[in-house]
């Protein structure tokens, strides 16, 4: 599944830094299993980045331990369609994602219009003086979850 989804990415241009997979039991009380955040705090550290940074992260994922993951950890969840649940599992769900998508070009074209929309909004505030020009929240790197491994996508 992994290698699959690695040779798509980088098919269409994209690439994947690295791969975080928990390699604990699912009866092993482990953070590094979701919906644990250990993972996540890793990838932020590979950004030099604390969990602080987290809401400044988008989390994509297809499950439900994806979501509570990512909002657990104060993430941007992203929910995508391509994988094992589906809208109707998700209406059950405790935790709700902030934004639904139906696989991953669409999350990151999610991704892509919230940052320049957020982009265009600092522009002109800072045009009418009511603040300074802000840097996009998005790094140059985002965290990534599917099927229960975390990954840094690399933004090109």
């Amino acid at each position: 599944i992994t290698r699959k989804m690695l040779n798509g990415i980088r098919e269409t241009g994209g690439r994947i830094e690295k791969v975080y997979y928990a390699i604990s039991r699912a009866s092993d009380e482990c953070d590094y299993r979701k919906p644990g955040i250990g993972f996540i705090r890793e990838a932020l550290n590979t950004l030099n980045k604390t969990i602080r940074f987290a809401p400044k992260t988008y989390f994509i994922g297809d499950t439900e331990s994806d979501m509570i993951a990512g909002h657990h950890a104060g993430c941007k969840i992203i929910f995508v369609l391509s994988g094992q649940q589906d809208r109707e599992n998700m209406r059950k769900w405790t935790v709700k994602p902030d934004h639904v998508a139906k696989d991953l070009y669409e999350a990151v074209k999610i991704i892509q219009r919230l940052e320049n929309a957020f982009l265009k909004k600092s522009h002109r505030n800072s045009k009418n003086g009511t603040h300074r020009e802000k840097k996009s929240s998005l790094p140059k790197s985002q965290v990534h979850l599917k099927g229960g491994k975390a990954r840094i996508v690399k933004t090109l």
